[in-house]
This record gives C-alpha cells, sequence and structure tokens, in this order.
C-alpha cells in the first residue's frame, strides 16, 4: 500500500504547474517538460547536448517574403524565431549555452538574389538552382549542378560539418571542402531509389571557418547545412520552417502526394539527434485549416497526430498557437482554440501567443509596429515570441 500511495504522490508531483508562469504559457508540468528540464541542466553543467526543432509555418519561420531585407520577416540569420531564441538564453545573466548551428538553405524565394541579400553567410557560383515544387522542412533546397557551388560562412570556427541532402535517383555525388574549395574532405554519394532526407557530418580540421559544397555529378540538393564543434556542449535551436506549412504535412505517407515525399514524420528524423535531449515547438494548424475548407475539427486532428507522431519518437513537444486575430473565422470558427484544445488534451505544453502579443494580436493589415502583413511578423514581434521561448528555460 505505501508503495502504491508513493507512485500516486510522484504522478500528482508531476503533473502538477510549473509555479509562477505567466498567463501565456499553458498547461506547463513537471512531467511534459521533462526533456527540456534536462537538456538546460546539461548544457549549463557542459555534460549534454539538446537540440530543438522548430516545425512551423511562415508565421514563425521567418523566411520567404521578398528579397529585401528590411521586410524583417525573411531572414533565417537574423530574423527567424529559433535563431533569436538563441540569442537571448545566451544574453541571459546564467547563460543557457545555445546555437544555431543549422541554417536553412534557402528562404522560401525563388531565385539565388534573394537568398543572398537576406543571409549574408552565403556565396555561391555556377548553377544553383532552388526547387520551388518541392519545399521540405527547413526550406525550399538548392539544386547543385555539376561544376555548381555554394558556400556558407557561418562567423564561427568549426571542426564538424552537418548536411541535410535530399536523397533520390537523380542525386548523384557531392563534394565537401573547406578553406573556399581548396581543401577537399570527402565525396557524398547522396544518389538511392528511395527518397528522403538524409543527416550526414563530416569532420574537418579544427579552426575551419567556411564550407563549400561543389555538385560533381547528377544533381545533388541541399536541404541545410550546419557547422559545429564536436566537443560543444549546447542546446541547438534549428529552424526547420516551411512557407505554407501544415501539421498534415508531417503526417503524410511518403509517396501518397505529388511532390511531398520529403514532407512526412521519418522525415524528421534527420532533425534529431540520438545522442542529444530531443524537442520540438510545434506552430501548426493555421494552413490545416484555411487549406481545408476552415474545417476546425480537421485542423485539430492533423495537430493532434503530429503530436502523437513526435512524442513516439520520444520528442518533448510544445505548442505554440497562431497569435494573429487579423483572420477574424479563423478566431470564431473556433479553429484555433480546436487546435488549443488538441495541444492540451494530448498533455502537452502550449505557448499561447494571443495572450503573449496583446493588442498586437488584433492589429490589422501592415503595422509598422508589428506586421508585414495580415499573417507574418516584424521584428518587435518576431523578437516578442523568441523572448518567451528562451523565458521557458527560466521556470525550470
Amino acid at each position: 500500500m505505501a508503495a502504491s500511495g508513493s507512485r500516486r504522490a510522484s504522478a500528482l508531483r508531476g503533473n502538477q504547474l510549473v509555479p509562477g508562469l505567466p498567463p501565456y504559457y499553458v498547461n506547463f508540468t513537471r512531467a511534459n517538460t521533462a526533456r527540456l528540464r534536462a537538456m538546460k541542466a546539461a548544457a549549463i553543467a557542459g555534460t549534454g547536448r539538446g537540440r530543438v526543432l522548430g516545425g512551423m509555418d511562415s508565421f514563425m519561420a521567418g523566411y520567404g517574403a521578398t528579397a529585401s531585407t528590411t521586410d524583417e520577416w525573411n531572414d533565417t540569420f537574423v530574423g527567424s524565431t529559433m535563431s533569436r531564441v538563441t540569442d537571448f538564453l545566451n544574453a541571459k545573466a546564467t547563460p543557457v549555452p545555445s546555437t544555431r548551428s543549422f541554417a536553412c538553405s534557402d528562404l522560401g524565394t525563388s531565385n539565388m538574389t534573394n537568398l543572398l541579400s537576406a543571409d549574408p553567410r552565403y556565396a555561391y557560383g555556377g548553377s544553383v538552382v532552388p526547387l520551388a515544387n518541392y519545399p521540405v522542412l527547413g526550406g525550399i533546397p538548392l539544386r547543385i549542378s555539376a561544376a555548381g557551388w555554394i558556400e556558407f560562412t557561418p562567423g564561427i570556427a568549426f571542426d564538424t560539418i552537418d548536411l541535410m541532402v535530399m536523397v533520390n535517383t537523380a542525386a548523384g555525388t557531392l563534394g565537401v571542402s573547406i578553406d573556399h574549395g581548396t581543401t577537399n574532405l570527402q565525396t557524398l554519394n547522396v544518389q538511392d531509389t528511395t527518397k528522403y532526407v538524409r543527416r550526414l557530418s563530416v569532420a574537418c580540421p579544427a579552426g575551419s571557418t567556411t564550407v563549400r559544397l561543389t555538385g560533381l555529378t547528377g544533381t545533388p540538393c541541399l536541404v541545410m547545412i550546419g557547422t559545429r564543434n564536436a566537443t560543444d556542449r549546447k542546446i541547438e535551436f534549428v529552424n526547420a520552417g516551411m512557407l505554407a506549412r501544415k501539421a498534415a504535412d508531417i503526417n503524410v505517407i511518403p509517396g501518397s502526394v505529388a511532390n511531398t515525399d520529403w514532407n512526412w514524420i521519418a522525415g524528421l528524423a534527420p532533425f534529431f539527434d540520438g545522442n542529444a535531449i530531443n524537442a520540438c515547438l510545434l506552430e501548426a494548424g493555421f494552413n490545416d485549416w484555411n487549406n481545408n475548407g476552415n474545417n476546425s475539427a480537421a485542423a485539430a486532428a492533423q495537430v493532434t497526430t503530429a503530436i502523437q507522431n513526435l512524442q513516439a519518437r520520444n520528442v518533448d513537444v510544445v505548442y505554440l498557437t497562431y497569435g494573429n486575430l487579423n483572420v477574424p473565422a479563423w478566431v470564431t470558427g473556433g479553429a484555433q482554440q480546436a487546435c488549443i484544445s488538441a495541444a492540451i488534451a494530448a498533455g502537452i505544453p502550449v505557448i499561447d501567443a494571443r495572450q503573449l502579443m496583446g493588442p498586437f494580436a488584433a492589429e490589422g493589415g501592415i503595422s509598422a509596429s508589428g506586421w508585414y502583413d495580415n499573417y507574418h511578423m516584424r521584428t518587435r514581434l518576431q523578437d516578442l515570441v523568441a523572448q518567451a521561448v528562451a523565458n521557458i528555460f527560466d521556470y525550470l
């Protein structure tokens, strides 16, 4: 009897709400934030790594508007939510060591000029073309034809290169080098009869500062590129956002929908790290509703399935609501609340951006203070949400 009573007491403690949270943090408990607490402790102690995947649509992804960086929406490096979370965590009085080691390979735009104007860490030469019809987690892939190349200079020295590539029958081989292409490291074979996204890591000399990828044969396609130091013990925040992202996209059976063979839950696997503590900040549901006849129940069902699929892979999920009230039917039709209720019913914590944004949530149209358009945020609101994500760690 004593053991049974002890188990009940332990369960009650685990389900207690985390004390002292502002009202826009909903349903945060000791139990459903266990991995977040563990990754914070490991990062501060320098004993382990964490990875937080941002599975978001264009509302939060921070890319995809136009070529101009003054839009304050399309810059994956400076403006994206996941990128800014790391800035806020590292700036705390007691920093939570964090990094944005992965970079989206494209910003949802249709040409390389837009990419280079929005993210000056990139350079390219020869034939490098965005595949606009094949959006995947992380953006629009870049097809690198023979002799074409793309170079990434992250601004920090590294000894490990992490790549996400699309594998298919025409992919061919990809050369990896440093020092602006003068020091070859490895030739990667990314050709396979099955379509999927593969994560590959390549070691390089400590202190490396640039990585170049060169098409050798076929048409290899880059999804994301990242750099890190193998000994780092930090939390990596990965922007796996995508324009028009739906919860349904990561629930698709592979091959069942044209051009979406990479947009299914197994495609998330390379983003997670078996040697790290993993979590996902999921912001989805609006596009499920908007593209499905404004069906609230269907949108909520897709959110539930996405959460369950992530949880089945031992990933803690935090749901982030769509915070803009400029689409009245999304609110009055009950879809927004249905998606929030689905997340709570699944037992996960929620960041309610409606409360977080206050009066900004109801601003209409293009706003110098808050919104790029009726849907997407300028830097001021991106930072407001990113800081809320970072501040979760103050309470864990």
